[in-house]
C-alpha cells in the first residue's frame, strides 16, 4: 500500500500532515470539519466539507450525506433498508441519504 495523497491541516499550535489512507471519515459538525483517522485520533481543521470533497475524490472515498465522507476501506458493515446504515471499524454509525445511497452502492461494489 502507498502512501496516497499528502494533506496539511494546521492547528492552533502545528501543522498535521496526514495520508489519505490514513483517513477513516470526515464529519461536519456544526461549522467544524473533523478528520477521524484510522488510529482513532481527530483533527480538526476549518476546511469545509465540500473542499475535502474535491481532494478525496479518488475511489475509495465517498460522500455518504450532507455532513459525512467515509473512506470505503474502513467500512465494516452496510445494513441496507427503508434507512441505509454503515458501520465502521471503529463502530461509528452513519446513515446514508437516498440521495447518496446510489453512488455508495456503486463504489462499494467496485471492492
Amino acid at each position: 500500500m502507498g502512501v496516497g495523497l499528502k494533506l496539511a491541516f494546521q492547528n492552533m499550535d502545528c501543522v498535521n500532515i496526514l495520508s489519505t489512507y490514513d483517513i477513516a471519515y470526515c464529519t461536519l459538525i456544526g461549522s467544524e470539519c473533523i478528520i477521524s483517522t484510522a488510529s482513532k485520533e481527530k483533527l480538526y481543521t476549518g476546511w469545509n466539507l465540500k473542499s475535502l470533497e474535491c481532494f478525496l475524490c479518488d475511489e475509495k472515498f465517498c460522500r455518504i450525506n450532507h455532513s459525512t465522507i467515509v473512506n470505503i476501506d474502513q467500512v465494516k458493515k452496510y445494513h441496507y433498508g427503508l434507512q441505509p446504515i454503515i458501520e465502521m471499524n471503529d463502530g461509528i454509525k452513519f446513515y446514508i441519504s437516498r440521495r447518496k445511497k446510489s453512488a455508495f452502492i456503486s463504489k462499494i461494489s467496485d471492492f
